[in-house]
């Protein structure tokens, strides 16, 4: 997942105002300080990407609010990317093992930018 994620990072430069969150489904293990070790290996744009962890209870609130698996079920963790816009609109689900979904993921954030440059304009 986080490849897939590194390579979405540089498809979508920093002028495009996508933000990439990983959220931990280990928060007993996934400290503050390794999972800036992890954010280093894959070489995450600080300010952009960003590693998430927390207590387990405040975990799965978001997990919920997404539709998620909670960590207490490892077996089930996610490997779905979720494309959300600025409004915090769940724009769609892509599975990151899959490299159709991927291209469509890719898709849909191309014409989500666009529609935002016209929102703005």
């Amino acid at each position: 997942m986080s490849l897939q994620m590194k390579r979405l990072q540089s498809l979508f430069p920093s002028e495009t105002g996508f933000r990439f969150v990983s959220f931990s489904v280990d928060p007993e293990r996934d400290t503050p300080e390794v999972l800036a070790s992890y954010a280093d290996r894959y070489e995450a744009e600080k300010g952009r990407w960003f590693f998430l962890t927390g207590p387990g209870e405040e975990i799965n609130r978001i997990l919920r609010e997404f539709f998620l698996s909670p960590v207490e079920e490892p077996a089930m963790h996610s490997v779905r990317f979720i494309l959300v816009d600025g409004e915090g609109r769940i724009r769609g689900y892509y599975d990151s093992s899959d490299s159709g979904s991927i291209n469509q993921l890719i898709h849909d954030a191309t014409i989500l930018i666009k529609q935002t440059k016209v929102g703005q304009a």
